[in-house]
């Protein structure tokens, strides 16, 4: 009924869904122009994650997310985003193999039931529908790092990290 009255009416005859509902055709990048503003779309250069080569412009860092396919004109080979860096507006692309990674940093730990300790076994989700995996807390503290028994595929800033143990939850907080 809200989204109704706010004028979109469409998603009375939708599913329910875990994505950015709400947009139709699921195209969130002209909802983000028209919602954020232009600065948040300046266009900025590409790069090679692993060599810093320049192979392109993109159009805004805002219409990106790590682990996305990024579509770079004339490469013959799948490109995924790596990484942004908003400081420089750049964004860095390279193969799937590139977003793996066997640690995961996170700060603004909550705690539900008990903190866990350093070295202690736990384990982590580090995204809705994600797979959770083993881990070891590695490091504590205002910054935590998790070591992964097995890399995790685009471990994003800005996602929760949220640990259990046993099936109970322990907390978790944002990875960084």
């Amino acid at each position: 009924k809200i989204a109704e009255d706010s004028g979109f009416p469409e998603l009375n005859a939708k599913s329910e869904s875990q994505e950015i509902c709400f947009i139709p055709g699921n195209d969130y990048v002209p909802f983000l122009k028209r919602n954020l503003g232009k600065e948040m779309f300046q266009k900025g250069e590409i790069h090679r994650a692993a060599t810093g080569e320049k192979i392109g412009m993109h159009e805004g860092l805002a219409g990106y997310t790590i682990g996305q396919r990024a579509r770079i004109s004339g490469s013959k080979i799948p490109l995924y985003v790596i990484r942004m860096e908003a400081s420089t507006n750049t964004l860095f692309v390279g193969g799937d193999e590139e977003l793996f990674s066997d640690r995961v940093v996170f700060r603004n730990a909550t705690w539900i039931s008990e903190e866990p300790s350093l070295g202690d076994p736990v384990e982590v989700k580090i995204r809705h529908g994600g797979k959770v995996q083993k881990a070891i807390i590695a490091e504590k503290g205002g910054t935590w790092m998790l070591s992964l028994e097995t890399p995790a595929r685009a471990v994003t800033p800005g996602q929760s990290a949220v640990l259990s143990r046993g099936g109970e939850i322990l907390g978790g907080g944002i990875i960084i």
